[in-house]
């Protein structure tokens, strides 16, 4: 049996029954998810829980458990006004999740035999344009939890069918979960490049924006922070040189 990094296991996801692929289709679609760069985001099998290394080039704000905020400007209309969880970042790539994109699809509906969801008003958010028939959970618990991945502080995120079935029928309100379909990746260099001629914004990511703010209200806020944050960094430059 050939051996699967960690990166393998989340990358292969929780999968979405066939009658709603061809829905998820058309909500990929309808989102703008153009075909002209689909070759640039090939998964990522660099995810690990040691230290992340970084090559000389690359901007050191990048790392897993930060936020990427699509800037206004964005050139590639599948992330336009978007934010992004990054999971993971290393010299050989990186992958993301898109954190404020809902959907009206109930998770129940994707997972009819979990009965636990039955009673549940959770839906399934698009987590990005690749691997759209795989889902993954984002987690925020206090303690560790089984089959999960830690990404930062209190969030982790997970594939497994197990951890689903659990978090579905806890009745502990201090633990919460969001289920993506999809996430986002990016080949050696590449979102450094990206981030470097502006298409990103880069924030320290927080549990909250993630499961308790409206979706609606994500990007608006981040992109006028890493605003007031970019002018206040020029500003402090300024005041230094003319010392």
């Amino acid at each position: 049996m050939t051996n699967l990094t960690r990166m393998d296991r989340i990358a292969s996801g929780l999968k979405i029954i066939p009658a709603l692929l061809i829905l998820f289709g058309g909500l990929t679609l309808a989102l703008a998810f153009s075909r002209d760069r689909q070759e640039e985001y090939s998964p990522c099998r660099s995810y690990s829980s040691q230290p992340q290394k970084r090559s000389p080039s690359s901007p050191m704000f990048l790392s897993r458990g930060k936020f990427l905020v699509a800037g206004k400007n964005m050139r590639d209309p599948r992330f336009a006004e978007t934010v992004l969880l990054l999971i993971d970042y290393s010299q050989e790539g990186a992958m993301g999740i898109i954190i404020n994109r809902p959907t009206e699809v109930k998770l129940s509906a994707a997972f009819p035999a979990i009965e636990g969801l039955k009673q549940r008003k959770d839906i399934i958010y698009i987590g990005g344009p690749v691997g759209v028939e795989r889902m993954f959970l984002l987690i925020r618990s206090a303690g560790a939890t089984e089959e999960s991945l830690r990404v930062f502080d209190d969030v982790s995120i997970s594939s497994s069918e197990k951890v689903l079935r659990q978090m579905a029928g806890s009745g502990n309100p201090a633990k919460k979960f969001r289920v993506y379909a999809g996430y986002a990746g990016w080949s050696a260099q590449q979102l450094d490049q990206e981030v470097m001629r502006g298409d990103w914004r880069v924030l320290q990511a927080d549990s909250k924006t993630i499961f308790d703010k409206r979706s609606s209200e994500i990007w608006p806020e981040l992109i006028q922070q890493s605003s007031n944050l970019w002018v206040q960094a020029g500003e402090e430059a300024e005041t230094y040189l003319q010392r």
